[in-house]
Parts: structure tokens; sequence; C-alpha cells
């Protein structure tokens, strides 16, 4: 599985340091570089740090972490470790109701159900789809993002606040490095 991390504060602009939250994003995910070994990503915007290690499984080539995506002016970027078992099934109904992908990727799936179904409270990925996720999706207009976690399974995000912001990541060491 992949390794995620990041955190976030709405009163702290992270991008007018990037190189230090760039070194402290480094020292959070490379504590999960077991987790995924194939490539490595980050992002810093405004309020919002993110980072993903990624375990290459589904779409090699196109799957890079920290994913954007744009609609109706607004940005949303996310990284994701876990699995959404009928992803094929959910992209072929999300493709008959008009939605565009540029990868073969379930995070793409997630980020689609996410941005463009949950928002209108008619579908939800836990209550429909059988998965194992942890995720955090940021949207650059509102300011806003959301991290979630399926407690029912074995592989739990860990939130907590520093001095820097809400930290999330998937193991302890990753937030001490963040807290310091």
């Amino acid at each position: 599985m992949c390794g995620i991390a990041g955190y976030f504060n709405p009163d702290q602009n992270y991008a007018e340091n990037p190189k230090q939250n760039f070194h402290t994003l480094s020292r959070m995910i490379n504590t999960m570089n077991h987790r995924g070994p194939d490539t490595y990503g980050h992002t810093i915007i405004n309020s919002c740090c993110l980072a993903h290690t990624r375990l290459s499984i589904i779409d090699l080539e196109n799957g890079r972490q920290p994913m954007s995506y744009t609609k109706d002016g607004n940005t949303y970027y996310i990284v994701y470790n876990g699995e959404i078992y009928n992803y094929k099934a959910l992209t072929a109904e999300l493709t008959a109701l008009g939605h565009t992908f540029a990868t073969r990727t379930d995070t793409e799936v997630l980020r689609s159900v996410i941005t463009d179904r949950a928002l209108s409270k008619n579908y939800t990925v836990s209550s429909q789809s059988p998965s194992t996720t942890a995720c955090e999706i940021h949207s650059t207009s509102t300011v806003t993002a959301s991290v979630s976690n399926h407690f029912i399974i074995r592989r739990p995000a860990i939130h907590s606040c520093s001095p820097r912001g809400l930290i999330h990541c998937l193991n302890t060491r990753a937030c001490v490095h963040a807290s310091t």
C-alpha cells in the first residue's frame, strides 16, 4: 500500500516557505518508504501540504499523486492510500454519467465520487463501495481539507494537532517529524 502524509492550517500560507515545507514533507514521507518505493510526490498549496509515496499496482504510468482536478474554477488535490475493490464498475457508471478520466486509477474514481457526487449527497464511497481507504482531499476555493479513514479495516490514519496545523499521516514517526 501507499503512504500519505500532510498538514493543513487555514491560517497559514505554506507556499511562502516552500523549501522548509518540502523538507518537512520529505522527512514525514521518508518514514513510509517501505509502503511505496516506486514514486514520491508532494504539493504545497497555500494552507495545505500533501505528500505521497506510491506502490505502483494500478496504472503504473499515470497514477502519480498528489492528483489535482479543476472543476468550476475550484482545484482539488488528493492523496490516497487504499483500494476501491469495485473501481472498474464505478468508472463505467461514472463514464455513463459523462465523467472523463485521465488515468485508470481508483484514486481518480475516488476523487470524482468525492468532488462530483458525494458533495451532492446522493452517493458515498464508504456506503456503496467495498474499499479500504485513507485519503485527504483539499479544495482551493473553499480552503478546506477533508481527511477520511475507513476505521473498520486495519489501515488507520493518524490525525494530530500541532502548531503546524492538523497533521495526518499513516504512522506516528511521520507525525513527530511534522511537529518539530
